[in-house]
């Protein structure tokens, strides 16, 4: 959404994004090698529920459950600090920038991740019986 929708991502988005990232590079690494394949899939679980964990607290501030803890202060005391929150400050996580049919990605996410760790649960339980 970066590219094509000008909206800038925060924190837990890019944390997310990050799982996604990982779970590609281990994934690639179980396939590849072969004797990699049941730690591979022990630590995408591991990911897969830090995702999860990841997703919940993002939902939970995306809807005021929570406070932000990436909000910008507003104080405003000389031209340093009006300078950093023009040029530095970073995107509230409680802002829900993306959105389809009314849900927020970070839903999307945390559905994503509980399917893919069910998965994974089950396809490694398969793995230790062989």
């Amino acid at each position: 959404m970066n590219i094509f929708g000008n909206t800038k991502a925060c924190l837990f988005c890019n944390l997310q994004r990050l799982i996604y990232i990982l779970i590609a590079i281990l994934s690639f690494l179980g396939i590849a090698i072969s004797s990699f394949k049941k730690y591979a899939f022990w630590s995408i679980a591991i990911i897969l529920f830090m995702g999860i964990i990841i997703s919940i607290y993002h939902t939970l501030i995306q809807y005021g459950f929570l406070k932000d803890p990436c909000k910008v202060a507003t104080q405003i005391t000389d031209i340093n600090s009006f300078e950093n929150l023009i040029f530095y400050s970073p995107i509230p996580c409680s802002k829900i920038s993306w959105s389809l049919f009314g849900v927020s990605i970070s839903i999307y996410n945390l559905g994503l991740y509980l399917c893919l760790f069910i998965f994974t649960l089950n396809k490694d339980f398969l793995l230790l019986k062989e």
